[in-house]
């Protein structure tokens, strides 16, 4: 089971991912097993004091669906401030 809740921010972080202003957020890792993404989050009072949660899945692509997914991390959450 992956433990994501499948909603419109999940989504487009998905599909869409400069649409939410996120950059980086899908790609390989380097040698050293690292990477960069990067979100900007826009400037709408209403959404301050929401939480959302980041996470990130690592896929083999040299195995098939479902195998293919090698790591699940566990969900960060994050705080929107002001």
């Amino acid at each position: 089971s992956i433990p994501l809740h499948y909603d419109p921010l999940l989504s487009l972080s998905v599909l869409n991912p400069p649409l939410i202003g996120l950059v980086g957020s899908v790609g390989s890792l380097s040698r050293e097993g690292r990477a960069v993404a990067q979100w900007t989050v826009p400037a709408v009072p209403q959404i301050a004091g929401v939480t959302v949660y980041a996470s990130f899945v690592t896929i083999d692509p040299a195995a098939p669906f479902p195998q293919n997914i090698a790591s699940i991390a566990p969900p960060l959450p994050l705080a929107l401030l002001p």
